[in-house]
């Protein structure tokens, strides 16, 4: 298995959060791979291990996930199980009863999904998308459900790498993935008793870095409905204390 993730400008909080999670979790070194701009290659190799992989991609999440695939294929070749983490993971959680608790061994779980995936022949899974219990259940759906992008599991084999390859959004990458991996399988796997804790939208850095305004999001999920509507169940707009805000909602099939 190999553990992805791109990161920008962030070398101090990969290192205290998701690198941190995955030593906890029994993940060596060698296993890891950082994907970072040039610039800051540097950077990333003072402060981590010798041993981790640290790759240079070009800057853009849609450039960094694209380069995961390319770069595991080329040391790899079809059938690599990849596991891709945002660099901000602090742990993952599972539902008991009605609260969370700490995943005690997230390398088993990997490999107890990239086992199930390869029965039913589905090459990506995905977690819940929040951290609230309330809303999760005890249950694994297959079928179409939104997967975020800050962990997902796939095997690359050719649809997939066409599919990292091909990606035309910047803010709704992860709907943009969800669908093409759907369309391509007929099915996706996601547990929904099992989260990740991560700090989204709290740092600078990462995905923060490009523009994530209202006209901007607008722009997107317009394209966005006209490409895969059918897919889709509804645009949430609406307007807040921080100003319009507009959503995309999957269909749950």
């Amino acid at each position: 298995m190999y553990f992805c993730i791109p990161s920008l400008s962030r070398y101090k909080t990969i290192k205290l959060h998701t690198i941190n999670f995955l030593v906890k979790n029994n993940i060596d070194y060698k296993d890891i791979f950082i994907f970072v701009i040039e610039s800051e290659y540097d950077a990333y190799k003072a402060v981590l291990n010798p041993n981790i992989n640290v790759v240079l991609t070009t800057k853009g999440i849609r450039n960094a996930r694209a380069s995961i695939s390319n770069h595991i294929h080329a040391i790899h070749g079809e059938g690599a199980e990849i596991i891709t983490l945002d660099d901000d993971i602090r742990s993952v959680k599972k539902l008991d009863g009605e609260k969370l608790v700490l995943v005690n061994n997230f390398k088993q779980l990997c490999e107890s999904s990239f086992k199930v995936m390869k029965f039913k022949k589905i090459s990506m899974c995905g977690f819940y998308p929040i951290d609230n219990p309330f809303f999760m259940k005890n249950n694994i759906h297959y079928g179409l459900k939104f997967c975020i992008g800050a962990l997902r599991l796939y095997i690359n084999n050719p649809h997939c790498i066409k599919i990292e390859n091909s990606r035309t959004y910047k803010l709704l990458e992860d709907y943009e993935t969800t669908v093409k991996y759907y369309i391509a399988d007929g099915s996706i796997m996601r547990y929904e008793n099992i989260c990740v804790i991560h700090n989204y939208g709290s740092q600078k850095g990462g995905l923060n870095d490009i523009d994530r305004g209202y006209n901007a999001k607008y722009t997107e999920v317009m394209k966005f409905m006209n490409e895969y509507g059918k897919y889709c169940n509804k645009v949430n707009e609406r307007l807040t204390v921080k100003g319009r805000k507009i959503d995309l909602r999957l269909k749950t099939i």
